[in-house]
């Protein structure tokens, strides 16, 4: 999948995990969840984080392939080891690294190739088992997914900050520079940048 899916797909997770598991999400814990959602592409020098990473991604790609051994539960316990000080500082850094990691992995399930979760055990996990209903990456069909992830993201960040007393209340103050329209765009749009 592409980096936009990986994202969009995990924001939906951690998101909803807050409304589901009554966490209070912060930008820094959602950032970490992000940027763990790329790291098991680290395995391939083309994406963004092996193009970072090229010292890294070279010589795993080489010597083990793409979803292979950062695609595995192998993998997730070295994400699992290097992630532990930040349960140190707040347990939920730690777990939204894992839930990350984690996602990627269950979103190249998807994939037409599947991952190998139980790595060096040659067995290739997907889902689903038809084989017509998996996705290629880049496909129309990957980008129906990725558009719908991106509406659910939007209405997730909706009921979580509206669950959290998070939501803006509409803004009543007038910016000389910006004029009444703008206020009453804001009053409109529930948008408050004060």
């Amino acid at each position: 999948m592409t980096l936009g899916t990986h994202v969009a797909f995990v924001s939906v997770l951690y998101l909803g995990g807050a409304t589901l598991f009554d966490y209070k999400p912060d930008w820094i814990s959602w950032a970490l969840a992000a940027v763990a959602s790329l790291l098991p592409d680290i395995d391939l020098p083309p994406a963004k984080i092996g193009r970072l990473f090229w010292f890294i991604s070279v010589p795993l790609e080489r010597r083990f392939g793409h979803r292979t051994l950062t695609h595995s539960a192998l993998g997730l316990a070295m994400v699992a080891l290097l992630a532990a000080p930040l349960g140190l500082l707040n347990p939920l850094y730690f777990w939204a690294v894992m839930g990350g990691a984690w996602s990627h992995l269950w979103l190249d399930m998807l994939n037409i190739r599947g991952i190998d979760l139980f790595w060096p055990s040659p067995i290739r996990v997907v889902t689903p088992g038809n084989r017509n209903w998996r996705l290629e990456v880049g496909s129309k069909g990957e980008m129906i997914l990725l558009s719908a992830l991106l509406v659910t993201t939007r209405r997730s960040i909706r009921s979580v900050t509206s669950a959290f007393g998070m939501a803006c209340r509409p803004c009543s103050r007038t910016s000389p520079s910006r004029g009444s329209n703008t206020s009453a765009r804001r009053a409109r749009t529930g948008t408050c940048w004060n």
